[in-house]
């Protein structure tokens, strides 16, 4: 098009080629000011994007979340409150997020709904199956858990008791290999969606009696001195078709141990599981339901409380690992004990955890 062209439009048509045109209205009005009386902000669109973190979709205002939003995103996880924390000595970044309600995180194949109805997808299949491993020093938060998985999923676990007598346990490894032997005879011709552990461990060590010196599973089958073999080795658990196993031990997942010795209880254990299924364990130790001096209050007048595990407020054990660590030059500076971690397929995921969607960190 010759540059010279031009072309004018407001109501009728005016074009100009190239030479001057003067424009004169015929009835010249002048316009007072438009009021301001009605004038709003632009609505914030803000409230109608996604951030993708890895295949994570996140909201970006969550205080202006719009529930027609959160409903087109179906089966999708809704995340909120999303904190990127660099480690400024390995360079990687801790995710942390909320999620934006229990019944909205699934795992990414189907949502999750209480009550099924003539208006359920075809193909949807609601967790059904979950196994609960216990020893008795945590027997009431394995009945709690199973009560919760009740309300939530409707779902009856099978409850098994590790405990044994003093009687059957002469050698100090029956609990321990009684577990074992559980794992590996596990029938998992259909997928079994949860499993939880409750016992005692620590980075290297899955304990089924406290302080007991050969009822463990350890990274090598052989105690932390390195003198004597324990119940069994880790490594000898068959693989099975888990979908979500929960290790509720303490530091079964410590991330500063697993850096240096690219291996811990909780990432031997994610690959025991099925190929896109994850462990979750506790970087530092854990502790369940409110502290102890709260828990007194409301046992005194009988009230009820939720036992979801947490930050323990002692942290002994992991401090001593950091400490000597740091003494042996492996580490420098330490991350804190951060609570849960995820592991899948022997790696821990930084960025966290759903099917399909991970990211893991390359080296």
């Amino acid at each position: 098009m010759n540059k010279n062209q031009s072309s004018f439009h407001m109501g009728n048509e005016f074009n100009g080629y190239g030479e001057t045109r003067y424009l004169r209205g015929t009835e010249p009005r002048h316009h007072a000011p438009v009021s301001q009386e009605k004038v709003q902000l632009m609505p914030d669109f803000g409230i109608h994007l996604l951030k993708m973190l890895g295949g994570i979709p996140s909201v970006i205002n969550p205080e202006n979340s719009e529930p027609m939003l959160l409903a087109m995103l179906g089966s999708m996880p809704g995340m909120t409150k999303i904190v990127l924390t660099k480690d400024e000595n390995t360079g990687t970044y801790i995710c942390n997020f909320n999620v934006i309600s229990a019944q909205d995180l699934t795992d990414g194949s189907y949502p999750y709904v209480k009550s099924m109805s003539s208006e359920t997808p075809t193909g949807f299949v609601p967790f059904d199956t979950a196994i609960i491993y216990y020893i008795d020093d945590f027997k009431r938060e394995a009945n709690w858990r199973a009560e919760k998985l009740k309300e939530e999923f409707n779902i009856d676990a099978v409850m098994i008791s590790l405990t044994l007598p003093s009687e059957q346990d002469k050698d100090g490894k029956q609990i321990a290999l009684g577990f074992a032997n559980s794992w590996n005879t596990l029938d998992d011709s259909d997928m079994v969606d949860f499993v939880y552990i409750f016992c005692h461990g620590s980075e290297r060590m899955l304990q089924f009696k406290d302080a007991s010196k050969y009822n463990a599973l350890t990274i090598n089958g052989i105690n932390q001195a390195g003198t004597e073999e324990v119940a069994g080795d880790l490594h000898d658990l068959k693989k099975k078709d888990i979908v979500r196993l929960y290790i509720e031990a303490c530091n079964t997942g410590l991330l500063d141990y697993y850096k240096v010795e690219y291996q811990s209880v909780a990432s031997i254990m994610s690959t025991k599981l099925a190929d896109d299924s994850a462990a979750y364990a506790w970087n530092g130790s854990v502790s369940f339901g409110p502290p102890a001096i709260a828990q007194g209050a409301y046992d005194l007048v009988d009230a009820d409380y939720e036992l979801e595990p947490r930050v323990s407020e002692k942290q002994d054990h992991y401090n001593s690992v950091i400490s000597d660590l740091k003494q042996d030059g492996k580490i420098e500076t330490a991350m804190h004990p951060m609570g849960q971690v995820i592991y899948h397929n022997g790696k821990y995921c930084p960025y966290g955890y759903f099917p399909g969607t991970y990211i893991i960190d390359k080296r």
